[in-house]
């Protein structure tokens, strides 16, 4: 098993990892290796949709070239953490 694992995640072995961001949501959200934009043009939306507050600004996030999405109950905890 620690074979198939190693061949999933062998391209990010060795990249920085940063962006890391946890939310209650979504889990927790590593990006690994070059950061690219995503951008989301404004939309036209109807006066009446409860989406417009979102669709009808210019939206831009940044990833890595790899993005590991972790959901589920975890515990996050440095080495200088005495927990």
């Amino acid at each position: 098993m620690s074979g198939e694992i190693d061949a999933v995640f062998e391209r990010m072995f060795g990249l920085p990892c940063w962006g890391v961001h946890w939310d209650a949501q979504t889990g927790l959200r590593l990006n690994f290796g070059e950061p690219h934009l995503e951008t989301r043009e404004p939309k036209e939306m109807p006066p009446e949709s409860r989406l417009k507050t979102l669709y009808t600004y210019r939206s831009v996030h940044v990833y890595g070239e790899w993005v590991l999405w972790i959901d589920g109950l975890w515990r996050l905890a440095s080495a200088t953490s005495n927990r």
